[in-house]
């Protein structure tokens, strides 16, 4: 049996690994999740990107997904000097707001 392998960002760059990293990003949409999230995994494979921490998703462009709100205020304020939105609601609003 063939082992499953994934795509995953690390220290900026994407790698293929054995393990998924801890959070999984939708290309087109630029919106990342938890691994469980139910929009995250309706994604065809080629779709999915994984990032091995919250900040890698920030810094390629993504942001949180509204369903399985893997962000909260303390991450917020952790990667706020990475983030341009004055607020965490703003962050998971920005395709609205820009």
């Amino acid at each position: 049996m063939e082992s499953k392998t994934y795509q995953v960002v690390v220290n900026g760059r994407e790698q293929n690994t054995d393990t998924p990293g801890e959070y999984a990003g939708w290309r087109a949409g630029k919106i990342f999740g938890t691994l469980d999230c139910k929009s995250g995994m309706r994604m065809k494979r080629e779709s999915r990107i994984f990032f091995a921490t919250m900040g890698e998703a920030i810094l390629r462009g993504y942001r949180p997904c509204k369903n399985c709100q893997p962000m909260n205020r303390s991450d917020f304020d952790t990667y706020s000097d990475i983030i341009e939105q004055h607020s965490l609601a703003d962050f998971y609003d920005r395709d609205k707001n820009q």
